[in-house]
Formats: C-alpha cells, structure tokens, sequence
C-alpha cells in the first residue's frame, strides 16, 4: 500500500494485501508457539491481572494479548484474518 499523506490518498495492491495477511499469520503462528498454546485452536481465558498466574500461565496470557492486539491491528487496516478474539483461527496449517 502507499499512502499519500498530503493528498489523503490511498493505493492497494492485492499482492500487498495477500503478502501482508500471509506475514500476520505467521506472526500469530508464532505467538502461540512461544506461548505454548495449540495450534489448532483453544479457549480464550484472558484475565484482567496477571496475579497468581504461573510463570506458563502469564506466558500464555501473554501470547494471548499479543494475538489479539496483531487480529486487532489487522482489522484496523482492513484485513480480515478470520476471527476476532485469541484462539479461534487454526494455524496449524
């Protein structure tokens, strides 16, 4: 995408768009292996603190956030992934 700040405009090139959704996966593949949470797909059990948490447990709330904030951010720009909240995509492909 190249955006002109100056005349307000915008453009896409479908490549781009595919280049960018293939690299967020990945990002959320990544994500989710760090943070020891399946590939396939798990439960969200996002908490407000992360007091009396084990150090795995605060890792995968992490991983959690992070893939949140990577579908949030991808959906600002206008790329739908396929889900909106932690754990539903299966990435195991």
């Amino acid at each position: 995408m190249l955006y002109d700040a100056q005349s307000k405009s915008a453009r896409i090139r479908f490549a781009d768009l595919d280049a960018a959704a293939a690299a967020l996966l990945d990002a959320l593949r990544n994500v989710r292996e760090i943070g020891d949470l399946p590939l396939e797909g798990y439960q969200s059990w996002m908490t407000d603190t992360e007091e009396g948490l084990t150090a795995k447990e605060r890792r995968q709330r992490r991983a959690q956030s992070a893939e949140y904030a990577i579908l949030s951010g991808a959906r600002s720009l206008g790329v739908d992934l396929g889900a909106e909240r932690a754990g539903i995509l299966n990435l195991s492909r």
